[in-house]
């Protein structure tokens, strides 16, 4: 698995979601930002997944609560082809914990979301790769 890492906090390079969570909200996705994830434990590489030479990148959409910074859920956005490496990714996702305040919310980048929780999440997208060395 590969993760990118500098120092004792772990600074992710998101997208942010403009999106009520579909395809194309997603796809007007343009607003890199730096999002620091205070707590960031990785995915634990599942053990049959290892035994039968798994690998596969794929990419994870987190709803995240403003306020507090906690995740309050995952999807995948794109699987990474394995139904165990894409649940253990999601295992630890939902242990992540941004700065709170850090992510903007749904509302602020899209005005037009139905979403009624608009002003209160936000949503991040991360990619993870997991690779046997």
């Amino acid at each position: 698995m590969q993760m990118h890492s500098k120092s004792s906090l772990l600074v992710i390079t998101i997208a942010l979601l403009a999106t009520n969570c579909s395809a194309r909200a997603a796809e007007k996705v343009v607003v890199p930002k730096h999002a620091m994830a205070i707590y960031a434990p990785a995915p634990k590489y599942p053990l049959f997944a290892l035994m039968r030479h798994e690998e596969g990148s794929g990419t994870f959409v987190f709803r995240v609560d403003i306020k507090s910074g906690l995740v309050k859920a995952v999807i995948v956005a794109r699987s990474t082809g394995h139904a165990d490496l894409d649940a253990a990714a999601m295992k630890a996702f939902k242990r992540w914990k941004f700065e709170p305040g850090a992510v903007p919310s749904i509302k602020q980048i899209d005005a037009h979301s139905k979403d009624p929780l608009a002003s209160r999440d936000g949503l991040v997208k991360a990619p993870i790769s997991f690779t046997i060395r």
